[in-house]
């Protein structure tokens, strides 16, 4: 799908969470900024792996897409190239963070607007800025 196509479907149908920045806008607001954009659209990817089998030969830098949550409850959106092994225990250090953990789907789909399979950058529109650390 491109920038220029319509925007499929609800954003409940989308499994997006309420308040939530719909596709259509964003690619408005990248094209208001002269961004030209191709997209892709797929299913959800859970790892590694699944993307690296959908993507194929597509090129440009692939990133997996971590959303943690601290001790103190702090959200943080993580984002790193996807051939890099993540020491959660040293992030935790280098970003001062309490005990880092995956942050649960329900609140996943409160703080950025998306599901599990589905976190991507482009949700932190959805976000106060004092919501999440990225």
């Amino acid at each position: 799908m491109t920038s220029s196509q319509s925007d499929p479907g609800s954003r409940t149908e989308r499994g997006l969470g309420p308040g939530t920045t719909s596709r259509a806008h964003l690619f408005r607001f990248l094209e208001d900024l002269a961004i030209e954009t191709t997209t892709t659209d797929h299913p959800a990817v859970h790892t590694v792996e699944e993307s690296r089998a959908l993507r194929g030969d597509l090129p440009g830098r692939h990133c997996k897409n971590l959303f943690l949550k601290d001790k103190k409850g702090r959200l943080w959106l993580v984002s790193t190239p996807d051939n890099r092994v993540l020491d959660l225990k040293r992030l935790r250090r280098l970003i001062g963070a309490a005990h880092l953990s995956f942050g649960r789907p329900d609140l996943l789909l409160d703080a950025l607007g998306v599901t599990p399979g589905s976190v991507t950058p482009f949700a932190t529109m959805n976000v106060s800025p004092a919501g999440l650390r990225w």
